[in-house]
């Protein structure tokens, strides 16, 4: 909307200059308006794509962040730390109280190991990890809290393929639910925009009508080029009522200020 008040407004600014009541001026300043309204425009789309960029590049720090911790498997006959991308499957991983699971395996030895798979199966009670020959579950489910004791598994299934991977990616499938904060802004910038095209609308109505009447009492009627040329101001005014009052970029600006602030706390080490 408002790229098209500028190209009117650029447009009637050239005539003026060019044929209109401006045409005999040394400096043509009738082009300013709408060439500053232009610079406005590509300075708002290029800001706010900046944002965007810098937004999607703090959620990927963080994605990664978040992803990026180690675990202890037995390989070559030793304990060695490796990162959760590079297990594999036949690999045998070493469970530790407070762990959380990244892979789905089969319990091989240990003492005493209880893992809460509340996360996984939506059951509360915790479970006692333990070989057949012993009476208890052998399978460890991804997703899963080591609560106490330990042990050691064999990997069976790792990143999609198992039980906690093929739950993110069904999630993922489905549609992506609308949070609380979201939909609170949705109807505050809503709101926002009823009231603030009201107010243009009564702008416009009442900077007509007050043209129309300085018009009809003046001594002599203004030629149609200048009550073009006033028309056209009055409508880019108008317009910017609009462009002003519809938060467009409320939604946004909350995300940007949330993630800015879950980069401060991890590195503060809240995270």
């Amino acid at each position: 909307m408002l790229t098209i008040a500028a190209a009117v407004s650029l447009a009637v600014g050239i005539y003026d200059d060019m044929l209109g009541s401006h045409k005999d001026d040394e400096v043509k300043v009738g082009w300013v308006e709408g060439a500053a309204i232009f610079l406005a425009v590509l300075v708002v789309c290029f800001t706010n794509a900046i944002n965007d960029y810098q937004k999607e590049k703090q959620f990927q720090k963080l994605n990664a962040k978040k992803e990026d911790r180690t675990v202890k498997v037995r390989r070559d006959g030793g304990e060695v730390e490796i990162g959760v991308q590079e297990l594999n499957v036949g690999d045998i991983l070493l469970i530790e109280p407070g762990d959380i699971i990244p892979v789905d395996g089969v319990y091989l030895d240990g003492h005493n190991m209880t893992c809460d798979e509340s996360s996984a199966t939506g059951e509360s009670d915790a479970v006692k990890k333990g070989t057949t020959d012993e009476g208890r579950d052998p399978f460890v489910l991804s997703g899963a809290k080591v609560l106490e004791g330990v042990g050691s598994m064999v990997v069976v299934a790792v990143g999609t393929r198992s039980f906690y991977g093929k739950i993110m990616m069904a999630m993922r499938q489905g549609e992506t639910a609308v949070t609380p904060l979201q939909r609170k802004l949705d109807i505050l910038a809503e709101q926002i925009a009823k009231y603030g095209m009201s107010a243009a609308i009564l702008l416009l109505i009442t900077l007509t009508v007050k043209y129309l009447v300085n018009c009809a009492l003046a001594p002599e009627f203004p030629p149609a080029s200048i009550m073009f040329s006033q028309f056209v101001s009055i409508v880019i005014e108008a317009i910017t009522v609009v462009v002003v009052a519809v938060p467009e970029g409320l939604p946004m600006a909350v995300t940007i200020s949330l993630a800015y602030a879950t980069t401060k706390m991890l590195q503060d080490g809240n995270l």
